[in-house]
């Protein structure tokens, strides 16, 4: 049984934090000190894996007085495949996936669907999820503001019942249709779940579409704010 992501056996505990960080938001530029604040762990402790990282060239180095500013760098030609990796392990999908680990037990299953799941996305991108089980949208508020603060991104929910799902997924539904057919990243749950609950043709091409391939972030495209109806 699989006990680790994969970014934790790959990197040390705070270098995939700092690549996390500054990969996931790679227009923002980082002094030292705030980056440290936003890990909560020591500013002696990121020193040595900045310069590492910089000399690397993964990230970016600025000198501006006595602070010191690292951004990830733009030319780096693996930047978008640290993108994808951060995307699926150390990044967006841990951060979601600790903030609704109280609701895990309600909740049937949960994924980010959309650009993020694609790697198609840019520093602004929305976070499309979607959220199937026994509980309310407003139970998830306070999660996802703390999601909201830490990604430094606006989530967007969506929210069915197991029962309202899997009866749209097989009446066809158009949105949870297309939802079922793209990539997605699972936050609770696998597709075995979704199958459980969607069965025959819809569950089977969850399945097919459980992880988005990584790629080069793409341009937004503005969606409006889905609740379920």
């Amino acid at each position: 049984m699989r006990t680790r992501y994969g970014a934790d056996a790959l990197f040390p505990a705070i270098r995939k934090h700092i690549l996390a960080a500054t990969v996931m938001q790679p227009e923002r530029w980082w002094y030292a000190s705030q980056l440290a604040r936003h890990l909560k762990v020591s500013k002696t402790s990121l020193q040595r894996e900045l310069v590492n990282l910089a000399q690397a060239g993964v990230l970016r180095k600025r000198t501006e007085g006595k602070q010191v500013y690292y951004q990830a760098d733009s030319d780096c030609p693996f930047l978008p495949e640290l993108q994808g990796l951060m995307a699926k392990t150390a990044g967006l999908v841990d951060v979601v996936r600790e903030a609704l680990a109280p609701a895990a037990p309600c909740i049937a299953f949960a994924f980010v669907y959309g650009s993020v799941a694609s790697a198609r996305e840019i520093a602004t991108s929305d976070v499309d999820l979607m959220v199937v089980g026994e509980i309310a949208v407003a139970d998830l508020a306070l999660p996802l503001r703390k999601v909201r603060e830490r990604l430094g991104r606006e989530v967007n929910i969506t929210a069915y019942s197991t029962e309202e799902f899997a009866r749209k997924a097989r009446a066809g539904h158009h949105f949870v249709r297309s939802v079922l057919n793209k990539p997605k990243l699972f936050i609770v749950g696998t597709a075995n779940d979704v199958e459980a609950v969607v069965g025959g043709e819809a569950g089977r091409a969850q399945a097919r579409s459980e992880s988005g391939a990584p790629g080069t972030p793409g341009h937004r495209g503005k969606k409006p704010r889905r609740r379920a109806s």
